[in-house]
């Protein structure tokens, strides 16, 4: 139930990619004043379901993930984002 909420458009803190089938973070979630606390409260649960090797009812683009990751993103990985 908390990783669909994750997604619920009306926190402004995830929006879908242009594909519709992933999702990024939202450039205006600034919208929202708790939207940092939510982003450590996901990141931490995002982890914890890692960790225990549960699914999240969501996936993130490939840019997404390359930017947790450390990893240097190439001009394909934005094509999730915005074709």
């Amino acid at each position: 139930m908390v990783s669909r909420e994750i997604f619920n458009e009306n926190y402004a803190l995830f929006e879908k990619s242009s594909s519709g089938s992933t999702y990024q973070p939202n450039p205006k979630s600034y919208v929202n004043p708790d939207h940092l606390n939510y982003f450590k409260f996901i990141g931490r649960f995002v982890g914890k379901a890692l960790m225990e090797g549960e699914l999240i009812d969501a996936f993130f683009t490939r840019a997404f993930y390359k930017m947790i990751l450390g990893q240097d993103l190439e001009f394909k990985d934005l094509e999730q984002q915005d074709y």
